[in-house]
């Protein structure tokens, strides 16, 4: 029986036991990882490094996560609460929709003097929740009847988003470096030749043997706009190095070593796939570094911005202009559904003139704040 990689413990065959043996997912299921690993991690130590190592990573990749759509195998990305330039708090939901966080209760004066109060809220549910608290200090409050008023109405931010990303971290890194483990593993590499590795994932005090790498494109046959996820590893005999690429979103790259004392076979493989679909990519890894050049990488001497920078936005344009098109599919169809359900016209019946204009006042209406959004997310011309 194989031992496990973090706690050293004889992974049990008893189903009951807490060292029993887990499968591993290799990329974690949180940031859409599927590929799993056997007979590496038992269950207690899988349980906690989820918890933690894992849970720290896919907290600082959620909003990458949430803009490209990604599918799990299990359960669903978490919702994110964000505040807009314009101070507008917005709940992102995993489906790419938004949601105005909290319901606003406004009011305003009328011109004979009178105080008229202003509900705005994410659903006629809540709506009527929020006037049944109102009825509280106005009892002669008829909740239905007011709630009979209520418009429902799109409404998009006026404000844009800000996310600052902060990748890596002492837990998200050790979950990085147990991914690299986990596919050197699952390719033969036994993780006890991978001395940096297990120290790191052992030792909260062991020095991280991963450094961010921007320089140049490790990465043959890349795709270009695909937000992919890639671990390779490569191990040479010759060296003595076991060395390990991992990339996640197209956007931050790490090159590891795992261990400098290695005497097996050659083992050189690389995996990738879309975290929205699950597919698989071929790709090409190239790893042949020096242990100067690992120092080189460590010490931040291949990490140049302007590079993370276009990485960015090769993914980031692709994915934004996918989900305008999919808000504007869905209101079109949301749109024409409304209208001639409102036109007057019954199933089967010939549409009159009158019909007709019904539906094209109605379609118009509807699609006004989405096309008044987009206006606002063009850039303004300049003037010479």
């Amino acid at each position: 029986m194989a031992n496990c990689v973090r706690c050293n413990t004889q992974i049990s065959n008893a189903l009951n036991d807490s060292h029993s043996d887990s499968d591993e997912h290799i990329f974690p299921n949180s940031v859409g990882g599927r590929k799993k690993v056997a007979g590496f991690i038992c269950r207690k130590c899988n349980s906690e490094t989820g918890d933690t190592w894992d849970a720290a990573l896919a907290a600082t990749m959620l909003p990458l996560g949430l803009l490209f759509g990604i599918q799990r195998d299990r359960g669903k990305l978490p919702p994110l609460k964000a505040i807009t330039t314009e101070g507008e708090r917005i709940t992102l939901k995993d489906d790419g929709s938004l949601a105005f966080t909290h319901p606003k209760i406004g009011k305003r004066e009328r011109p004979d003097g009178s105080i008229e109060y202003v509900i705005k809220a994410r659903s006629f549910d809540e709506a009527r929740q929020k006037l049944k608290e109102l009825k509280n200090k106005y009892p002669k409050l008829d909740v239905e009847s007011e709630l009979a008023k209520a418009q429902a109405t799109e409404i998009y931010p006026a404000g844009v988003f800000r996310f600052d990303f902060h990748f890596g971290g002492p837990e998200g890194g050790r979950s990085i470096v147990k991914t690299c483990l986990a596919f050197a593993f699952a390719n033969g590499v036994n993780w006890q030749n991978c001395e940096h590795a297990t120290a790191y994932l052992r030792n909260p005090s062991a020095k991280a043997c991963f450094g961010y790498f921007s320089s140049r494109d490790l990465v043959s046959e890349r795709k270009h706009g695909v937000p992919f996820h890639c671990v390779a590893i490569w191990a040479n005999p010759k060296t003595g190095l076991v060395l390990s690429y991992a990339e996640y979103f197209g956007i931050l790259r790490i090159v590891a070593c795992l261990g400098e004392n290695y005497g097996g076979m050659p083992v050189e493989a690389a995996y990738a796939f879309d975290p929205r679909t699950g597919d698989e990519l071929p790709i090409k890894v190239t790893l042949d570094f020096d242990r100067e050049t690992i120092e080189d990488i460590y010490a931040y001497r291949h990490w140049d911005g302007q590079a993370v920078e276009a990485a960015l936005s090769a993914v980031i344009g692709p994915a934004m202009q996918s989900r305008a098109e999919a808000e504007q599919n869905r209101v079109t169809r949301r749109a024409v559904k409304k209208a001639f359900l409102e036109c007057g016209a019954k199933e089967g019946e010939m549409l009159t003139e009158e019909h007709v204009k019904k539906i094209c006042r109605s379609i118009a209406e509807s699609v006004v704040p989405f096309v008044q959004y987009s206006l606002r997310r063009l850039p303004k011309p300049k003037i010479k």
